[in-house]
């Protein structure tokens, strides 16, 4: 059996990061309406010793959900993430931590959990990828939306569903909605969430997206796999390149590779260097400093990317790394 379910995933994640014991997380996501034998399933909340909530609200297996049990969801993990970012020192600083978390190592937590489960972990990547691409009145809401994502499918146990309801809000409340790519990063056809396929039938790639802000530019750059990689410049040569309109940019500026199965980043003598923001903790990692910063003689290695990443080229110029599907 699968070591952890999508609400069990939901629930330690918010006890560890955004600091809600499962009373209180249960208290802001659990239904006020009442169920058989008079108590709603808050109320319950005040009944049971801590063992029995764990029982009856986290430890659930997917096949035993019980959508009655939760309430108004949104409502309550806006509430979860007021506290994160509170917890996090507040302001742009702690709601970036949180969007890098909960688009992040959370993400990939839930995906995999609902991977074990036979649940889909891909309709939950593309469920992530549509809000990265969003088109949002206030971009600082992209936060609130991936942390919203990941409550909503613990609770409900369904990645589908949780996209859905996600969308809704976005749609309703903040006057967005979902964008669309020319670049296949774990999205399928129309609106359709993804199908569990089997990895051969779905080779992955790594991407760019060019960011503006908290949002991200399209189309999407596919990385080239084969020798010399792809390079990012102002004008580029070569048959792999992804072309800037930054005069920040050198002509040549960076080159991304596979090697022996991981992604390298690379300076190429630029003269405004380049930073790498992790997507895990936000980070910041020098590829390659600005030309009259760097010490006569001195060299660079490569600087390993993942997905979530950011790359910095200069100062005005950024590419989100992401994963997708590669084009056939």
């Amino acid at each position: 059996m699968p070591e952890q379910t999508p609400r069990q995933v939901m629930f330690e994640d918010l006890k560890k990061f955004c600091g809600l014991k499962y009373r209180d997380a249960g208290w802001l996501l659990l239904s006020t309406r009442p169920v058989a034998g008079g108590a709603s399933p808050r109320d319950s909340l005040d009944l049971y010793d801590r063992s029995t909530v764990k029982r009856k609200y986290v430890d659930v297996a997917p096949d035993q959900t019980n959508p009655s049990h939760f309430g108004d969801v949104c409502s309550g993990s806006l509430t979860a993430m007021g506290r994160a970012v509170a917890r996090l020192g507040g302001g742009e600083a702690g709601r970036a931590r949180v969007a890098a978390h909960y688009r992040g190592p959370a993400a990939d937590a839930m995906a995999s959990a609902l991977d074990e489960w036979g649940l889909s972990g891909t309709a939950y990547r593309n469920a992530v990828f549509r809000i990265d691409t969003a088109v949002l009145p206030a971009s600082k809401d992209r936060a609130s939306l991936y942390l919203m994502l990941f409550v909503t499918c613990g609770c409900f146990q369904d990645p589908g569903r949780a996209a859905e309801v996600v969308g809704g809000f976005m749609e309703s409340k903040l006057g967005g909605h979902f964008g669309s790519t020319t670049l296949r990063l774990d999205v399928c056809e129309g609106d359709v969430p993804c199908e569990p396929r089997a990895k051969k039938e779905q080779p992955k790639a790594l991407g760019l997206l060019r960011m503006e802000g908290a949002s991200v530019r399209l189309p999407g750059h596919e990385l080239f796999e084969g020798p010399g990689g792809t390079v990012i410049g102002f004008m580029p040569s070569g048959p792999h390149t992804v072309s800037v309109d930054d005069d920040e940019v050198s002509a040549e500026h960076l080159r991304l590779f596979l090697e022996d199965g991981r992604w390298y980043a690379q300076g190429l003598s630029s003269t405004n260097g380049t930073v790498l923001v992790s997507g895990a903790d936000g980070a910041e990692t020098l590829i390659e400093p600005p030309r009259s910063e760097r010490t006569p003689g001195s060299t660079y290695p490569p600087v390993r990317i993942d997905v979530g990443d950011v790359l910095r080229l200069g100062s005005r110029t950024s590419f989100l790394v992401v994963l997708g599907a590669k084009q056939p």
